[in-house]
């Protein structure tokens, strides 16, 4: 099976790319299944480039693309082809890689959900033990600074108590002095 690109389809159809792109999406919506690869974008084969062809050649005999998608897509999917297989046959296993390759996605969703949220609760453990951190160190602190003022208070006192020891003494002894005149 050939693996063709839009810009491929476009050059065999004589079709611009957007408007390659434009029918792809009214054939899908409309029921018809082009393969894709594994990024998820579309890869077309030769019966697709028929397909497009058609499509080209009716849409400016029919009134709308719509209703030439809609009619085209349902002449593909209900009618075998000529080539190796039919478009049903080719995209019904398509479908199941399609499904095996959302069941994969959706697999490694679950798991990048998973280690999302195991992240987040790693996140909010390291904020709690943080906050516990940050309240401990501020305990610490402030308990530190409240005996440095404690100490600081009592080296003053300390120091005022000997200030006044020493003026009492200073005192007696002029008043010893005085008193007996040495």
């Amino acid at each position: 099976m050939d693996n063709l690109s839009t810009k491929d389809i476009a050059k065999i159809t004589d079709i611009a790319e957007s408007t390659v792109r434009k029918y792809a999406q009214l054939l899908e919506a409309n029921g018809y299944i082009f393969n894709r690869n594994i990024s998820g974008y579309r890869v077309y084969n030769k019966q697709d480039a028929k397909v497009f062809s058609e499509f080209k050649n009716v849409s400016k005999a029919e009134s709308s693309v719509e209703e030439t998608a809609r009619n085209i897509a349902s002449k593909y999917i209900t009618k075998p082809s000529t080539d190796k297989g039919d478009v049903l046959g080719d995209t019904q296993s398509h479908q199941g890689f399609d499904h095996d390759t959302v069941a994969d996605l959706m697999k490694k969703v679950n798991v990048l959900t998973d280690m999302n949220e195991k992240q987040m609760k790693f996140n909010e453990e390291l904020l709690r033990r943080l906050d516990q951190q940050q309240k401990y160190l501020d305990e610490r602190l402030e308990a530190r600074d409240q005996t440095l003022i404690e100490s600081l208070r009592e080296t003053q006192e300390t120091k005022q108590l000997l200030l006044a020891a020493r003026e009492e003494e200073k005192s007696q002894k002029g008043f010893f002095r005085k008193l007996f005149g040495k």
